[in-house]
């Protein structure tokens, strides 16, 4: 009843132009909506025509819609109202609740509270509202009407959603449903796409998001519906990007921005392909409407200039996408329609004087060879071209071949009778011809993902779940140490050195008197992550000369950092040479709602590197891969510069470790191995950190 009621009641619907309760009560009757429409205001008989009435109590039948325009204060008495009279749907466009602090915090908790009681399907509060071309419905304030098409819009900003409205009529890009989210108090981004799953209108999904909690469950369902043999694509703009990004979108909606690397994996893992402006989120939604999905990711590129040409081609290197290879015979099939000086390669340069005909030779040889999967088609407006006579060229071919034609007519007005008929026959076409490389790879990327081969969560063998809750149930309340976090890493099948941890110059004494090798020293402090930085670790210690860098180590970090908590320092075997330094870690990141590994180059330089790549958990066989791909440490893996190949299948079976570690021990909000040192025959922790929930 939401996106198609059958009779909607506007609470606060006013007569005075300009306000919120005019114009979506305007908009419900200039959209021609076929259902019953009613005012309610105690200060009126009657509105636009349209009989008024005293309360929602007052109404001939229960509304299936109520939208709601009042001020803050009074929604939870209309909302209860609406419940008691067994509305089922209710769009609170009012703002006033979490967005301006804890006393619209709180009108918003009871407004939750009232929806779940009475079982309201709400939208909002703090929202535009939500419009159903289809339908007719346009239950919202929006100065545009959109009209029908296959793209579904879901937007956390209802000023961004006016724009967005406006931006796609100029592109002729239509809507399948479109809605204004809010403040997502009880229906979200989660919901409606689980929604969309079953809307046979909707092709793709776009979303605008400013924050993203409940993580899990969003993969859960944005991955059912991007991995079926119907799949849809959902194309996502984040904001809240950087800092600055970050804390706007605190202050406009309430949000408290993640970590980008976290939302990045949550995306990846989902199937969701990003968009990072306005402007590719609906390049992405043209290509999605107007294609078919492409059979794998080799593209060829059609230009009458060779710059765009060549900016196409450096874009697909860019963004993931092969140039496609044309066999000998059809190069010279595409030599004897072209002239002389023409380009055969790809690019295939048509040259700048090509009419109308020669780019319909070139686009039926490359669509018709077996090598090309999809096809990029670039015009420049010379003095000879025929902008329209080959945008009908280009039209012709579309409906011929199942394969992605994607177009970009550069220019403005001398291409813009071309583009309106590319636009008007459902061609997709973009500005320049980075944007239309862009486009394509978002399409070959989803089609590849729903290729990809089913792969269960890797469960490691020798992990001791019983071990590692005794330990965890031990440390609770405490700040654990690097020896607590080896103690952990232990009980999960990790591989350490035996460490021991000296409190005092005598007891450093008699360690020694036991070794007969060097040692590794490190403070160990509660209040100390980066130990080397303030002189807290000494390696390769002789014996004869432990007990005098115990003093020294205790000494520097007193200097350097007279505030922290010395526990004592921990003494190590120097661990064997040959192995590659590794950081592995995990993060539970609670407002977001979602547990990432990490893997990458590790060591002292990691924060300055920052080669390291994120998965959410669990990880499967296939996602691992792919994480080890994202870093620079494939290379490394295979033996470079006459060093030997590195146990792989050691890490990637650790890296699932951690995972388990994760999923099953909620108490642990942060681990960090570094380094984690990997040989050819396995791994070794040789430094850890632990963070708890409760320490």
């Amino acid at each position: 009843t939401l996106f198609s009621p059958r009779s909607v009641a506007v609470v606060g619907a006013s007569a005075t132009v300009g306000k919120v309760g005019y114009g979506v009560l305007k908009n419900l009757i200039d959209m021609e909506f076929e259902g019953r429409i009613y005012p309610v205001n105690p200060k009126h008989d009657s509105i636009l025509d349209l009989l008024c009435y005293q309360s929602i109590s007052d109404t001939p039948e229960t509304p299936d819609l109520v939208i709601i325009t009042v001020p803050a204060a009074l929604v939870p008495d209309i909302l209860a109202q609406a419940g008691n009279r067994g509305v089922p749907a209710a769009i609170v466009i009012s703002a006033g609740f979490r967005e301006v602090g804890e006393a619209g915090q709180m009108l918003e908790t009871k407004i939750v509270e009232i929806a779940k009681k009475y079982n309201i399907a709400l939208i909002g509060p703090n929202c535009l509202g939500v419009i159903n071309p289809a339908h007719q419905l346009n239950a919202s304030f929006a100065s545009v009407a959109p009209s029908v098409g296959a793209a579904a819009f879901i937007s956390q900003s209802g000023a961004l959603c006016t724009a967005v409205l406006d931006y796609a009529k100029e592109l002729g890009i239509g809507f399948s449903k479109f809605v204004s989210v809010g403040n997502k108090a009880c229906i979200g981004e989660i919901e409606l796409v689980d929604y969309l799953t079953h809307d046979t209108q909707t092709k793709v999904i776009l979303m605008y998001e400013e924050d993203i909690t409940r993580a899990d469950d969003f993969i859960r369902v944005v991955s059912k519906l991007t991995s079926h043999p119907h799949a849809t694509p959902v194309v996502s703009l984040k904001a809240g990007r950087t800092q600055a990004g970050v804390q706007a979108s605190a202050s406009h909606t309430g949000a408290l921005g993640g970590n980008d690397a976290l939302i990045d994996a949550v995306f990846r893992k989902s199937g969701i392909i990003r968009a990072y402006s306005i402007e590719e989120l609906f390049d992405y939604a043209t290509v999605f409407s107007t294609n078919p999905l492409p059979e794998g990711n080799r593209v060829a590129i059609i230009t009458n200039a060779g710059g765009p040409g060549v900016i196409a081609a450096d874009s697909c290197s860019e963004y993931g996408l092969k140039l496609a290879k044309l066999t000998a015979q059809e190069a010279e099939k595409l030599g004897a329609y072209l002239p002389p000086h023409a380009s055969v390669g790809n690019p295939i340069d048509v040259l700048g004087d090509a009419p109308a005909e020669r780019y319909r030779q070139a686009i039926e040889i490359v669509l018709e060879s077996a090598g090309v999967d999809m096809l990029v088609v670039i015009l420049t407006p010379q003095t000879t071209t025929e902008i329209e006579q080959t945008a009908r060229v280009i039209i012709e071919a579309k409906q011929k071949y199942d394969k992605p034609i994607i177009v970009c007519f550069m220019g403005a007005q001398t291409v813009a009778p071309g583009v309106s008929a590319l636009r008007s026959a459902s061609v997709a076409t973009t500005m320049f011809p980075e944007d239309a490389v862009r486009a394509g790879a978002g399409l070959a990327q989803f089609s590849l993902r729903l290729k990809e081969p089913f792969s269960k969560p890797v469960r490691p063998e020798n992990i001791n779940e019983d071990e590692a809750a005794r330990i965890i149930k031990k440390l609770s309340g405490l700040h654990p140490t690097e020896n607590d976090a080896r103690s952990l890493l232990r009980s999960y099948g990790f591989k350490t050195l035996t460490s021991e941890m000296v409190t005092s110059g005598s007891a450093a004494a008699e360690y020694a008197s036991r070794q007969t090798s060097p040692v590794a020293m490190k403070i160990v402090s509660p209040d100390i992550l980066h130990k080397s930085d303030i002189g807290g670790v000494m390696l390769d210690v002789e014996p004869n000369k432990i007990e005098a860098s115990y003093e020294t180590i205790c000494s520097r970090v007193q200097k350097n950092l007279p505030h922290a908590k010395i526990e004592g320092v921990l003494a190590t075997p120097m661990a064997p040479r040959g192995g590659f330094e590794i950081i592995l870690g995990a993060k539970r990141d609670l407002h977001l709602g979602v547990s990432v590994v990490m893997v990458g180059i590790g060591g002292i330089y990691v924060e300055v590197y920052h080669d390291i790549a994120f998965d959410t958990v669990p990880v499967t066989q296939h996602s691992i891969e792919g994480l080890i791909a994202r870093t620079k440490l494939e290379p490394v893996l295979a033996g470079v510069r006459g060093m030997p190949a590195l146990g792989r299948a050691s890490l990637i079976t650790d890296i699932a470790r951690v995972s388990c570690l994760m999923e099953y021990h909620p108490e642990v909000l942060e681990l960090d191995i570094n380094p984690y040192l990997l040989y050819p025959k396995g791994g070794i922790v040789l430094d850890a950190r632990l963070k708890l929930h409760d320490a």
